[in-house]
């Protein structure tokens, strides 16, 4: 065989010492018997800086630090008579920059297959350029192990050659695991075949692919990563490897999906909280008027079905309104430091009423849970419709679970919870054994006018007011649930910060209320100002209050309230005043008129409240407030509550 140093104009790359020596890390150059180069590897260009054009063809003496080094070296290594290579030797070398460098090399003869000496072969070990390229592999090397993000490297037909500990922790797959395997152990199955043959035409190209992938881990839980895989080329030019850097994205898709839910939520909110007002005034009269007909009616007038009709409908619309000022946040609420226990158990009659014979419930209450704050009629609504919505998914009958303790929400199905400093809660937890719910379904039903029931059977705002409430109440509300297992719904509202003797709220819920005190008129006729600047809710406001026993002043909007006040001598024992009204509104007019009539008593009604004598949606303490539409026997109660 023709052991002869190929000449300079070959292709280093085609031949066997080409493809060698550029996969080398040290430097190799070749030298005719004269000492002049005729050849160096890719490795002698990074350690010296010369160019293979600029260097083939000088002498050697080119690349050492000084005329004796070169000397000294040639004796050493370029001696004809040297059989095999020679012992390592360390001498200094120049870069093309001048910079010196002390290196270890070993050199050895080319022979032809006669023996004769055609050329010499260097190969030069930079030890301190081999020892920070060691420190740079082992900073590289921790680098990728406490990465946050997963790295996966594969041969090129896709078996899987290393992972990092990131992997491990996402997939939930060991490095044992893992290697050998292939990625497609994490299939999800929501990708189809093209989806992957694309991503292989890709990289078999020797270009990078990008995208998105949903995964599988191996727990049977879905995530999702964007990922960028890249080949790794041999210097030869061929794919030695395939790398992927993948970065798990599940928690930031579900905030963003919190955010768009949650601005279709304001949006409709705030449609909801600007029509709710013109609503509630034109249904005032309606329920009103009836409310005062039936009271007069005959019980055998044929006219007294009617009117019934025409109320329940107003009932209904009523109700509809209420659910979407609740899923919008718009209600304002009566807090106070409440025991969930009590409330449940207050509530235990109604709901064993509630629910059908078939559905069995359980009791597991945490003796020892502490106090909330809430409103004590909204925590009320929240059961009632998810106990109804429980026992909606046992058509065949079932198991609801009501269970109580402390904890805190599970940030992957409360995505809004945030990541700052964790706030106590107690939860509320009502489970059932239902049909379940898929993934998709789980994601909108807190939607409002979102509903999984035939038509015209649900107005979809059920669970919608159960997250408007929650929210209102500053708490969380999270949904474990898959199909044919059930679905537990879990609420979580804030400890209560403190509780002085004597603040708890003790009255019993459900029906079970200490008797509020209806107003009864006394044997003198007290007088009322009415402020209100709609004349149909105007006139049955007056009405009832008459009803009541009072004296009624129907003075027109605020303004015309101050007006007649300027003049007015006489006694005035309530104001009953609308609470959003042209110029000056409603919480202003009662301290001009308190000013005016030192000790009279205000009762503020409204369609909606909040933002007006409503702090971040609570009633301020020493506020009396009636919602509209009411009743002439709630109106009734409410002035009973405040004699």
């Amino acid at each position: 065989m023709d052991t002869r140093h190929p000449g300079s104009g070959s292709n280093p790359v085609q031949d066997g010492w080409g493809q060698l020596s550029s996969a080398m890390s040290d430097a190799v150059v070749h030298a005719d018997v004269n000492r002049i180069i005729t050849r160096v590897n890719p490795a002698f260009t990074r350690m010296f800086g010369f160019s293979p054009e600029e260097i083939l063809g000088k002498s050697t003496q080119e690349i050492y630090a000084a005329a004796e080094c070169f000397h000294e070296q040639g004796r050493v290594r370029y001696n004809p008579d040297a059989q095999g290579p020679s012992i390592p030797y360390e001498t200094e070398y120049r870069r093309k920059n001048g910079e010196c460098f002390r290196a270890t090399s070993i050199g050895a003869q080319i022979r032809t297959e006669t023996g004769d000496v055609s050329g010499f072969m260097l190969l030069v070990k930079d030890e301190a350029e081999n020892k920070r390229m060691a420190s740079d592999y082992v900073r590289l090397a921790a680098a990728v192990d406490q990465a946050t993000e997963n790295v996966v490297i594969t041969d090129p037909g896709g078996h899987i050659q290393y992972v990092n500990p990131s992997f491990e922790r996402t997939t939930g797959y060991s490095r044992d695991e893992a290697v050998g395997a292939t990625p497609a152990i994490l299939k999800s199955g929501e990708h189809d075949q093209g989806f992957y043959r694309e991503i292989w035409t890709t990289i078999l190209s020797g270009r990078p692919w990008s995208g998105r992938i949903k995964n599988r881990r191996k727990d049977g839980s879905f995530y999702t990563e964007d990922c960028i895989i890249s080949p790794v080329f041999s210097a030869g030019g061929e794919i030695m490897n395939f790398v992927a850097v993948k970065h798990d994205i599940t928690r930031t898709l579900a905030l963003e999906e919190q955010t768009r839910r949650s601005r279709r939520i304001e949006s409709l909110g705030r449609l909801a909280g600007g029509v709710a007002h013109d609503i509630n005034n034109m249904l005032f009269p309606i329920l009103g008027y009836t409310e005062i007909m039936l009271l007069d009616m005959p019980k055998t007038s044929l006219m007294r079905e009617p009117v019934e009709e025409i109320r329940k409908a107003g009932i209904k619309v009523r109700n509809l309104v209420r659910q979407l000022l609740a899923f919008s946040r718009k209600q304002t609420l009566e807090v106070g430091p409440l025991d969930l226990n009590r409330v449940i158990g207050g509530f235990e009659k109604l709901m064993r009423k509630t629910v059908r014979e078939d559905v069995e419930m359980v009791f597991e209450l945490d003796a020892s849970l502490p106090l909330v704050t809430g409103d004590l009629g909204q925590l009320e609504q929240i059961i009632m419709n998810l106990l109804v919505n429980a026992q909606h998914a046992m058509p065949d009958g079932g198991k609801i679970i009501i269970k109580t303790g402390t904890g805190v929400p599970d940030l992957a199905t409360c995505p809004d919870v945030g990541t700052g400093k964790p706030v106590p809660y107690a939860y509320m937890r009502i489970t059932d054994t239902g049909h379940g719910m898929d993934e998709r379904t789980r994601r909108r039903i807190f939607e409002p006018f979102f509903t999984t029931r035939d038509e015209n059977r649900g107005t979809g705002l059920g669970l919608a007011t159960v997250y408007g409430i929650v929210k209102q109440h500053n708490g969380h509300i999270d949904v474990k649930t898959s199909p044919g297992n059930g679905a537990g719904f879990t609420v979580y509202l804030p400890v209560a910060a403190s509780v002085k003797d004597g603040d708890l709220v003790q009255q019993d819920p459900a029906n079970g209320s200490a008797p509020v005190p209806v107003h009864t008129p006394g044997k003198k006729a007290k007088k009322a100002m009415l402020a209100e600047d709609n004349a149909m809710a105007a006139g049955f406001a007056a009405k009832a209050l008459e009803t009541l026993g009072y004296d009624v002043i129907m003075a027109g909007d605020s303004r015309d309230c101050i007006s007649f006040l300027d003049d007015y001598r006489g006694s005035l024992d309530l104001l009953l005043s609308d609470v959003i009204m042209p110029k000056v509104n409603g919480r202003e007019l009662q301290g001009i008129v308190s000013e005016k009539v030192p000790g009279v008593k205000t009762l503020f009604m409204s369609g909606y409240s909040h933002d007006v004598i409503a702090r971040h949606g609570h009633l301020e303490k020493g506020l009396d407030f009636i919602a509209k539409p009411f009743s002439i026997k709630a109106l009734s109660q409410k002035l009973g509550s405040m004699e």
